[in-house]
């Protein structure tokens, strides 16, 4: 079962470059359930991805910009690494989920647990770097 809901565009400016704002397009945790079904409750998968979303974005409002940098860079090896034992996933799927205004509870999984590397990577680099 589908569950509808709205995602809210953020349009935060970024914060590694002051000179050349960029504009984020990528989800806010601020999530808008509509269930498609009187009463029906929000599944562990949805509820799951919305968790990770809203740590994600508080972990990331504090980041420096070296860590994200250093995030994005892991991350990025963690992909190829998939890539060379698993082959290649089409971006298109990618894109079309991020793009969409509907997620399925297959989809809110795999998301989620790719927000929760990210917050497992920022963690541990906040933890490598920490403010004194």
């Amino acid at each position: 079962m589908r569950i509808e809901f709205a995602l809210v565009r953020r349009s935060e400016l970024h914060r590694c470059n002051a000179q050349q704002p960029k504009k984020s397009t990528l989800w806010h945790s601020h999530i808008i359930l509509k269930p498609n079904v009187q009463g029906f409750a929000m599944s562990e998968a949805i509820a799951r991805f919305a968790a990770f979303l809203q740590l994600s974005d508080d972990m990331l409002i504090r980041a420096e910009c070296e860590d994200l940098e250093e995030c994005v860079r892991i991350l990025a090896v963690q992909c190829a690494h998939y890539q060379s034992k698993f082959g290649k996933l089409p971006m298109s799927d990618t894109l079309e989920v991020l793009s969409s205004e509907t997620m399925n509870d297959e989809q809110a999984k795999w998301i989620g647990d790719g927000l929760e590397m990210v917050v497992g990577v920022l963690g541990m680099l906040e933890q490598e770097h920490a403010k004194h």
